[in-house]
Order: structure tokens, then sequence, then C-alpha cells
């Protein structure tokens, strides 16, 4: 993100990918108002916008100088001097359509992983510490906020429990799950069931997790049986 321009006539601007397609992407920009009323001057002009790709395994970057059509900057009420820029693309470099259709594959195996997913982890103390959970987690729902016990995780739920004479969440509205791990701080959108049970909806750094956690559990399985062997 941090190498990606839009290049408006002589000027470079810096900005964010916020949504990526085929066709063109919405890009998040920090302006002025004054710089608002400059820039769009080149809507509707054919610009240059610059994508860079790297590839961690194999140390590879794909760089992109894209034809693009500037077609509208929008202001965020709730975040000042923030803008979207929308952007449409002249053509699509054929390299780039195989990065995102790639991409788009790889989502669809891991959200057939999340739906496959059946097993609960209990939070006990070493489940935790092998999952790396500091049992802190909070519930957010609009302005309330709920200090949670969490009893059991898996990508599609969790169980907890709410402080004594708390009001339970609403069901029917959307929630927030935030979790903290030694990782970092992870939330997860989802509503909640019933009393003490959540609905979680896909979240791709979730999933990433608890395989983790599988994996180093399979192994620390492993390396016990082949001890346990050859003590016998």
């Amino acid at each position: 993100p941090h190498q990606t321009l839009l290049k408006l006539g002589e000027y470079n601007l810096t900005v964010v990918p916020g949504l990526l397609g085929l066709q063109g992407a919405q890009l998040l920009g920090v302006l002025t108002p004054s710089e608002v009323t400059l820039f769009s001057r080149f809507l509707s002009t054919i610009n240059t916008l610059v994508l860079v790709f790297e590839n961690p395994e194999q140390k590879e970057t794909a760089r992109f100088h894209i034809k693009v059509h500037l077609q509208s900057i929008t202001p965020l009420p709730e975040r000042k001097n923030v803008c979207w820029l929308q952007v449409k693309f002249s053509t699509t470099p054929a390299e780039l359509v195989q990065i995102l259709g790639q991409y788009w594959e790889e989502q669809e195996l891991r959200f057939e992983a999340y739906q496959k997913w059946e097993t609960k982890i209990l939070l006990d103390a070493a489940e935790a510490t092998l999952l790396g959970y500091n049992h802190y987690a909070e519930l957010w729902q609009g302005e309330k906020r709920w200090k949670i016990t969490l009893k059991t995780l898996s990508p599609k739920s969790a169980e907890f429990v709410l402080p004594e004479a708390s009001e339970a969440p609403d069901e029917a509205q959307e929630l927030h799950l935030k979790l903290y791990f030694r990782s970092g701080v992870l939330t997860v959108t989802g509503k909640s069931n019933a009393k003490g049970s959540l609905s979680l909806d896909y979240s791709n750094e979730l999933l990433s997790l608890l395989e983790d956690y599988q994996f180093r559990k399979t192994v620390l399985a492993k390396k016990k049986a082949a001890e346990a062997g050859e003590a016998t």
C-alpha cells in the first residue's frame, strides 16, 4: 500500500487501495478541501495509477502503471480530510488479471475450509497458551461494550460468559468480537444466536490463526507419541 501512487498531471498522490477489481479501484487518500477542488479538474481525464505487488515467497515484485479515468472524489464525513478516489481502468494488464484471479480462487478455498470446520476449541489454560490467547475478549454492539469470558472458539462460532447482571446483546443487530492474542488484536463480526453463543462471519485472519494452532497441536501430539514409543 505504501507504494501506491495516483498520478494526476504533474502531481503524485500517495493513496491506499481500499477496493480493487478487474475494471477499477477505490482508493483512500488524504486531501484538504482545497486539494479536492484542485484535483477535481482531473475528473474524466486519463491519469496513471501505480500498483505494486510483492510475492514474499519468491521475492518478486510486479509493478503496474495503469491508465485510468478518475471518476469521483468523495470526502468521508466521519474522517477529516480522508477521501475516496474512484478510478476506472482504461485497460487491465493480463498479469494483474492473473494475480487477482489467483487470489479469488484461494479465497474460495479458504471459505470452503471455514464452512467445513466443525471443531470447537475449549479455551482452558493449556489450549489458550498453545493458541496464544491472552484470556481477554470484548463484545461491541453500537455504543455498548462487554468484557467477556470466552469459553470456546472456532472460525464459525464462539461461546462466552457475560459479566453478572449484564444485559445480553441484541440478537437482531450485528456485533463485533474483539480478541486479544500474543500476535495482536483481531476483530470478527457476527451475531448473537442465544445467550452466551455467537455466530461468526468468515474471517480469513481468524481461520489462519486457528489452522496454525491445529498444526502446532498435531506436531506436539506426534512428538509426544514418538517420545512415548522410544520410552517403551
